[in-house]
């Protein structure tokens, strides 16, 4: 499907500051925050959906001899534009806020996972396991443990305040990179995901409920989770799964043309789809809504806030773009 013939694409063009959205009448787009060079790896909202956090890396080429990682973990009040936290010098690949919104839990490049006190900017690192790269992190239901997925196919469930590890999931894929982690079912349940694989886990006992691969053979893409754990959604190839949770099974599939990162809303209604030249809104039946993009949105990351009036786009050019979730879900016709 040519999706520009079928529905109408707002164009990004070279925006790079505030603007309000009265002037924009139903253009999606509400703000942009500028950050360190950077892809940005991922985005992901306060509990309240005042503050967005974003992570980025990139190997930055200064000259034939010379070429130095770059990137950071940084938190920006939305209301304002104002950044509340800013760690510049240290690369990082996910970052999340914990349940209460005090804390903040990144995987940096070089040191590991860490924790950030959104109040102070404390940090306290926690023990990175055999020295594995920490690809993706999340916090337990009650915000007490840090679980860390690696790039060598391994889950560890640490008590933050102690530092004790309690547990160690070893995937199916140990030679895959855990890519994103998912908590369902009150928390207990986990879902990991990585190219090959999506699995499903009990927590506590850390056993295998289900293990699925794609029927075509493609890649698992991306894994995303609505705010109510009802439903998920993840792309293999040019297939896109809606999921019910509740059971584990593909409830329908539609296809698309492309592939790279998604987003679906708290209640499961709203899809987003980013790829390189911006981003598609669909129905929870795979029906097209509208698109967003320009000749220079190359998006990598998307996130919509847990009270579903947002929506939140790390782009590859170092910029953080914020939409109205309600206009996303509206024909631009």
């Amino acid at each position: 499907m040519n999706f520009n013939t079928t529905i109408k694409f707002i164009q990004a063009g070279a925006i790079s500051c505030l603007i309000s959205n009265s002037s924009i009448g139903q253009n999606p787009f509400k703000k942009a925050m500028e950050i360190v060079p950077g892809d940005y790896y991922t985005v992901s909202f306060s509990p309240d959906s005042k503050y967005v956090v974003g992570t980025s890396f990139s190997n930055l080429k200064y000259s034939e001899t010379l070429t130095m990682r770059a990137g950071g973990t940084q938190v920006f009040n939305i209301e304002t534009g104002v950044k509340e936290l800013a760690i510049t010098d240290r690369p990082a690949l996910c970052a999340v806020f914990r349940p209460d919104g005090k804390e903040i839990l990144s995987a940096e490049l070089s040191n590991g996972p860490r924790t950030f006190s959104f109040k102070d900017g404390a940090e306290k690192s926690i023990k990175s396991q055999n020295e594995e790269v920490t690809f993706t992190t999340l916090y337990s239901e009650n915000g007490m443990d840090a679980i860390t997925g690696t790039v060598k196919g391994n889950v560890y469930i640490t008590d933050i305040a102690t530092g004790k590890l309690k547990n160690t999931i070893k995937t199916n894929d140990s030679a895959q990179i855990v890519i994103s982690l998912h908590l369902f079912n009150n928390g207990k349940n986990l879902i990991t995901h990585s190219a090959g694989a999506i699995q499903f886990w009990d927590l506590a006992s850390g056993k295998l409920t289900k293990y699925y691969t794609p029927a075509n053979g493609k890649s698992v893409s991306y894994v995303a989770v609505s705010g109510d754990k009802k439903t998920m959604i993840s792309q293999s190839g040019k297939t896109v799964s809606i999921w019910n949770l509740e059971t584990m099974d593909i409830k329908t599939t539609f296809e698309t043309s492309w592939k790279y990162c998604g987003a679906i809303s708290p209640d499961g209604s709203l899809i987003a789809l980013g790829f390189d030249g911006g981003f598609y809104t669909f129905n929870n039946k795979g029906e097209v809504i509208r698109g967003w993009g320009g000749d220079d949105v190359d998006v990598k990351s998307l996130s919509f806030s847990p009270d579903g009036r947002l929506c939140a786009a790390g782009l590859s050019s170092g910029r953080l773009y914020i939409f109205d979730a309600a206009v996303l879900a509206t024909s631009a016709e």
